[in-house]
């Protein structure tokens, strides 16, 4: 069976690094999603260390032309992100960031 199309630039959970003048930075992530659209396919990304780990902030979607994979790989973001969304996504656990695995409301009380 041949395959029709181009092959992806990067597969899931492969650390990129970012340099895209729309952000004013280069960083490093990690693709924990992808999507075909009309103008060409983006990749969703995390910001993390240069090792794909500590991942922090929201993630954001990227079109292919504004990333370079390094070829190191890094599972965790991935992860953490397929949990967030299990758990209704950002809107249902009052949080936008893939950094950390919460969800409202189900935090311990503070001890006073």
């Amino acid at each position: 069976m041949m395959k029709i199309g181009r092959p992806k630039k990067a597969a899931i959970n492969s650390v990129v690094w970012v340099h895209s003048p729309r952000y004013g930075a280069s960083f490093y992530g990690v693709v924990i999603a992808y999507r075909t659209e009309v103008k060409g396919p983006r990749y969703l990304l995390i910001e993390t260390d240069k090792q794909g780990r500590e991942p922090h902030g929201r993630a954001a979607w990227h079109e292919a032309g504004t990333f370079e994979p390094t070829g190191r790989k890094s599972m965790r973001p991935g992860r953490i992100y397929r949990k967030n969304e299990k758990l209704g996504g950002a809107e249902l656990r009052g949080c936008w960031c893939q950094c950390c695995e919460h969800v409202a409301g189900i935090e311990p009380e503070p001890e006073d």
